[in-house]
């Protein structure tokens, strides 16, 4: 079961300094790269923004996911120029949000049967957007895509994460 509270806590000694409260369980946070900004994703598919320094609701997007309370499903993150904003849930499509309009920029169809891991894999030059999703019964699959025009550029099969490191342009799968 997912809390409806994201707590925020001081990194130097642990103590709550304030919350993010969302009407729903939620299944992921991102903080935006530039703003004082927090996006929640919750339990009914509802996509909340936070202003990080009073915790108060600014905006929101219906993403239309749907979430299953066994499995750890949700993956929420910020291109790097704060632009747009990466959803996933349990139904297996990722979607790309242009934050200020609201709407949908590429979908992300998946071969598994849920989306477990999203990672932007490059700086914004590049483009490339990671999705992880498990097939029942079956390994689990990593898939690049070009975040600009939706291009599938390659899957490889039983890996579980892919990290990118921007100081040697280099992939990190596990």
């Amino acid at each position: 079961q997912y809390s409806n509270k994201a707590i925020i806590l001081d990194p130097i000694d642990g103590h709550t300094i304030g919350e993010l409260i969302g009407s729903k369980g939620i299944v992921a946070i991102a903080f935006h790269p530039i703003e004082n900004i927090v996006a929640g994703l919750q339990t009914d598919g509802k996509l909340l923004f936070w202003n990080f320094m009073n915790g108060n609701v600014i905006d929101s997007i219906n993403t239309n996911h749907y979430f299953h309370f066994y499995f750890d499903s949700g993956g929420l993150l910020y291109s790097f120029d704060g632009k747009y904003i990466f959803t996933s849930g349990f139904d297996n499509i990722d979607k790309m949000w242009d934050i200020e309009t609201k709407n949908i920029v590429n979908t992300f169809k998946n071969k598994g049967a849920y989306t477990y891991f999203i990672n932007i894999l490059s700086d914004s030059s590049n483009k490339i957007f990671a999705s992880a999703s498990h097939i029942w019964g079956f390994p689990r699959e990593i898939n690049l895509w070009n975040y600009e025009n939706g291009n599938e550029l390659f899957s490889l099969p039983g890996i579980i994460a892919v990290h990118f490191n921007k100081f040697c342009d280099q992939y990190i799968f596990n």
